[in-house]
């Protein structure tokens, strides 16, 4: 069965590398008409963004461990070696909603927040506004979106950008179908052939690799202060699939915990990333 054949699996090695190749993508075009830009002075760190590097490698070079920005200046009380980031799961949509629905898989499916995930995002707001990050990232996907930017009103601020990085594993023909049903062939698709696109979508490399490009890019513009970021159920069971294996640098995660059940819509999730 599915569940013995995942009991077996290995923490997957896949060729995810999160080195210079992944800072080459982030924005390849800008690097091109840029490439003699000079790297900032350390002392510049705190109002830095990506754009001021002048090529993917000068980038790798200043924030990889033992280079000049790999320590920092962090925020209060934190590790200078990491990094927070709070995944914030969307409010529930007409999909998702225990209360009044079958859970079914939304994947790119752009379905906005029910009434109840419209309150879920009211109630995430006032516990985020607690204590505000420093930036705040949505994916583009209306229910995240919405969630987002109602955090960010009560955080006194707007939604640092919205990209399709963020958007979950694009499922292709799954999408719609209920969870129990598509689940045991997307739990294959993840960790038996993660190269292979699912029909009509992406493969779960690609995803992953989408994910943590995006990831990547919001850390490098926001160096100081703990960064939000507003997105989905894939996104979160990825974060802590990777988390579960120690954040290794190539990307790899525990399969069995992927393809477990993971939080709730509207909860935040806190993640201590390495630097």
């Amino acid at each position: 069965s599915t569940n013995e054949a995942l009991r077996k699996i290995e923490p997957y090695r896949g060729p995810i590398e999160l080195g210079p190749e992944i800072f080459e993508e982030i924005d390849d075009d800008w690097m091109k008409h840029h490439a003699e830009d000079a790297m900032p002075a350390d002392d510049n760190i705190g109002g830095m963004t990506f754009d001021g590097f002048g090529s993917s490698q000068l980038a790798y070079e200043y924030y990889k461990p033992g280079g000049p920005g790999w320590r920092r200046r962090p925020a209060a009380g934190h590790d200078a070696r990491t990094r927070t980031v709070s995944l914030i799961r969307h409010g529930a949509t007409d999909l998702n909603s225990d209360d009044v629905s079958v859970d079914r898989i939304r994947g790119w499916t752009d379905v906005p927040l029910s009434a109840g995930g419209r309150e879920e995002a009211e109630s995430l707001a006032d516990l985020v506004a607690e204590k505000p990050p420093a930036a705040i990232y949505s994916s583009d996907l209306k229910r995240a979106l919405h969630t987002a930017d109602v955090i960010a009103d009560h955080c006194g601020t707007v939604v640092t950008a919205c990209r399709q990085d963020f958007r979950p594993w694009n499922v292709g023909v799954y999408a719609g179908q209920t969870t129990e049903d598509a689940m045991p062939d997307l739990q294959r698709y993840a960790c038996e052939t993660p190269d292979i696109a699912v029909p009509e979508g992406e493969s779960f490399d690609d995803f992953r690799r989408r994910f943590f490009k995006g990831l990547l890019r919001a850390l490098i513009e926001t160096p100081n202060g703990d960064v939000a970021v507003v997105a989905h159920h894939r996104n979160e069971r990825l974060l802590d699939a990777w988390r579960t294996v120690g954040y290794p640098s190539d990307g790899s995660m525990d399969a069995t915990t992927f393809c477990q059940r993971g939080e709730p819509t509207g909860s935040v999730m806190d993640f201590n990333i390495p630097m």
